[in-house]
């Protein structure tokens, strides 16, 4: 059986836990990586696909597109009887009132530079440790889960494509669970909740029946399992109590602030 996982890094975890359920030949193809020069899709592999699961991707992007309705897109490419799955890419912000880094998601830095036109940072960092500064982690959750459903929604009701959905899980869990090792790196128990799903829809259109077995008990995984690759450094460690505070986290007893502040302070004096 030959499985290829179109996606951006995700796919790495979702690649190691299907080879614990199901023997084949694997391919991760990184959608990104083709978006400037299309043509150089490895198009003898694509049409060898038995299972193509593919995280969306805009319709603007031509021949790489997972928008069926799109004159062009990748599925042109895979043989008739291939079973396509579709899976979201995930993205979460909030859980950290100050993204570390200055990559292309900087949420929370705008606060701090608000604050930089009229307090200093050891004024700052005082506001912090008073609880005084409202860093919208409800409505950032918010914005990302609803940018999410949004997308799901869309390949719901405007294809015919087989679609597994994540907003209601990342809901109706976030509170009790660590689901976000970073900004765009789900913990474990995202990728076991999806890996189930995609087994579900194998299952069902390739057996008929239950022939693969399931990954049981998900949250009983340590939440790094298989996803070490995509931990990010100490300033990732989720720590603060304004996400206690914010959005009603249970699975913090306590928190260390000093890895907020660290994040604050090279904000506050990035040039």
């Amino acid at each position: 059986m030959k499985i290829i996982v179109y996606s951006n890094c995700q796919g790495d975890a979702i690649i190691k836990l299907l080879k614990e359920k199901i023997t084949g030949s694997y391919l991760h193809i990184r959608n990104y990586t083709y978006f400037k020069k299309p043509n150089n899709l490895p198009f003898s592999e694509l049409i060898k696909a038995d299972i193509f699961i593919f995280q969306f991707t805009n319709k603007k992007h031509g021949i790489c597109s997972t928008d069926n309705n799109n004159d062009k897109n990748i599925f042109s490419f895979l043989k008739k009887e291939c079973i396509k799955i579709g899976i979201p890419s995930i993205f979460q912000s909030s859980f950290w009132p100050v993204i570390p880094g200055f990559g292309s998601c900087r949420d929370g830095h705008e606060i701090i530079n608000e604050l930089k036109q009229k307090y200093s940072l050891k004024q700052i960092l005082k506001l912090h440790d008073d609880n005084k500064i409202n860093y919208k982690l409800l409505d950032r959750f918010n914005k990302c889960e609803e940018h999410t459903k949004l997308i799901e929604e869309y390949y719901q009701n405007n294809t015919e494509l087989t679609i597994i959905p994540i907003t209601n899980f990342i809901r109706n869990n976030y509170k009790k669970y660590k689901l976000f090792l970073t900004h765009c790196h789900p913990s474990i128990y995202i990728f076991l909740y999806i890996v189930n799903e995609i087994i579900k829809v194998i299952n069902k259109q390739l057996y008929k029946n239950n022939t693969i077995s399931y990954f049981e008990n998900i949250f009983t995984y340590q939440y790094d399992y298989k996803v070490e690759h995509l931990k990010g450094g100490s300033m990732w460690i989720i720590s603060s109590e304004y996400i206690i505070k914010e959005l009603g986290i249970e699975y913090l007893s306590d928190s260390n602030e000093d890895i907020t502040k660290n994040v604050i302070n090279k904000v506050y004096n990035h040039i």
